[in-house]
């Protein structure tokens, strides 16, 4: 929800944009634990911004866009090996909080995914 209001509509526009780079933790620590030689282990550091914004699509092919547009930004680690990847995302920063929480705030996303 937006300012106590239900976000809804039958379309969604959004964008996002990251910046990745390799994470020094082996520079840092000197190794990361050993894994067998078959499962390549990949670390990944990012920067990141979204945007988006869902609204009613009317009869006349525009756009009812009501609501705010929501923004986000943070940071994250992304962990991969063979074809998997695990990610922790740190949204620091949101342009809409909920309430009774700043915009600046300590949160996390963790999610996994398999590639086909």
């Amino acid at each position: 929800s937006v300012d106590g209001a239900t976000l809804t509509g039958n379309r969604l526009l959004s964008a996002n944009i990251e910046l990745q780079f390799p994470c020094l933790l082996k520079k840092i620590f000197g190794r990361l634990p050993r894994f067998p030689r078959r499962v390549p282990l990949r670390l990944e550091r990012t920067l990141f911004f979204d945007a988006g914004v869902a609204g009613w699509a009317v009869s006349d092919g525009a756009w009812n866009l009501n609501h705010t547009v929501l923004k986000d930004a943070g940071l994250g680690l992304k962990a991969g090996f063979r074809d998997w990847q695990v990610q922790v995302d740190l949204p620091v920063w949101l342009s809409n909080p909920p309430e009774g929480e700043g915009a600046f705030n300590f949160r996390w996303v963790l999610s996994a995914s398999k590639s086909l």
